[in-house]
């Protein structure tokens, strides 16, 4: 989803992310830390992301996408990621994980050989996908969001060294 921005108007808060410019924000955003980054007095925001040191890679060309819908047919519901290469999507777990969660996949692919190499609208039906939730995240890079002082923002990627891992802020009771 994008970072989204919501502002209390009326003693209600309305959602105004298209409004600050951080609309096209899709990420695994993870944490959020106010301060004023260039000393203009304006609050900035660092915004903590999966990082960009991951097997997991997306772009706004190839997005990583998460389905979420009731692909066994037991009224529950299965979370599978897919990746896209070269305009293809591929789910992101192996045969065993998928089958755990969707056993019916087990009697179609009974075999790894069988299983490899099969993208996401092999393996699931169109309706089972369409009938899915579907949320996409085309950057995963760790951010700030700079303040222009006119309520937009504008969005820069911070330095590789904060890409190692996904951010998250740590308890002052944290002693690691």
């Amino acid at each position: 989803m994008p970072v989204r921005v919501f502002h209390q108007e009326n003693g209600r808060f309305v959602e105004r992310t298209r409004e600050t410019g951080l609309a096209d924000t899709n990420g695994w955003w993870n944490d959020v830390t106010v301060a004023d980054l260039d000393g203009d007095g304006r609050p900035d925001l660092v915004l903590g992301n999966l990082g960009l040191n991951s097997y997991l890679s997306a772009s706004r060309n190839a997005p990583v996408r998460l389905y979420v819908g009731d692909f066994a047919h037991d009224r529950s519901l299965q979370p599978v990621i897919t990746v896209q290469r070269n305009g293809t999507n591929y789910p992101v777990a192996g045969v065993d994980e998928l089958t755990r969660a969707i056993p019916e996949l087990r009697s179609r692919f009974p075999s790894y050989t069988a299983f490899g190499g099969k993208s996401v609208e092999e393996l699931l039906s169109r309706e089972a996908l369409n009938n899915a939730r579907r949320l996409e995240a085309d950057d995963f890079a760790t951010s700030v969001a700079i303040n222009n002082g006119n309520g937009t923002f504008t969005l820069r990627r911070l330095p590789m060294q904060a890409q190692f891992a996904p951010s998250r802020r740590r308890s002052p009771k944290t002693r690691w």
